[in-house]
């Protein structure tokens, strides 16, 4: 009797050890289905790309501050596959994160989540699902707040320019 109490409380200590919430984990978990598109951008690959960015001073910083990227792509995967991802992200809450965004718009949901030191965005990481694909990008670096406020301002002034052109 007193061994399976044992084997029980033991058991059960991995398990909550294993259901630790995490960023890589959760990549882990589905990079390897079938017909999903993961890429990885390392940081010595981002440092070689800074060589080459030389189209305006707004791209080199923003070049910069980017370390790595990670995105993974559910798109083509079975729908079986889709549905327990979705499943999966509605209760996931990574460690370490602060929730920044939560949008739920028909059966899409988007959710961005940052970690912040000394002032600087270190990671920022957007959760996406929807009935035909679910979506996870992981961007590391050190992103100082007032850049993000640039790199809006000029996307959303492109955005204006090109429906002004239509």
């Amino acid at each position: 009797m007193m061994k399976r109490i044992l084997f029980l409380l033991g058991l059960s200590i991995s398990v909550l050890g294993t259901s630790a919430q995490n960023v890589e984990g959760l990549i882990k978990q589905y990079r390897h289905e079938k017909h999903a598109d993961y890429v990885h951008i390392p940081r010595l690959v981002m440092s070689l790309v800074r060589l080459f960015v030389r189209e305006s001073p707004e791209d080199v910083e923003t070049v910069k501050a980017v370390s790595s990227i990670r995105v993974l792509s559910l798109e083509d995967c079975m729908p079986a596959v889709k549905e327990r991802f979705r499943n999966t992200v509605q209760t996931f809450l990574p460690a370490g994160y602060i929730p920044v965004i939560y949008t739920k718009e028909g059966g899409e949901t988007c959710r961005i989540y940052v970690k912040e030191r000394k002032g600087c965005i270190r990671e920022v990481l957007l959760l996406s699902t929807d009935k035909d694909d679910g979506c996870i990008v992981q961007i590391k670096g050190k992103i100082k707040p007032g850049d993000v406020g640039n790199v809006i301002e000029q996307n959303t002034k492109k955005g204006i320019r090109k429906r002004c052109n239509l």
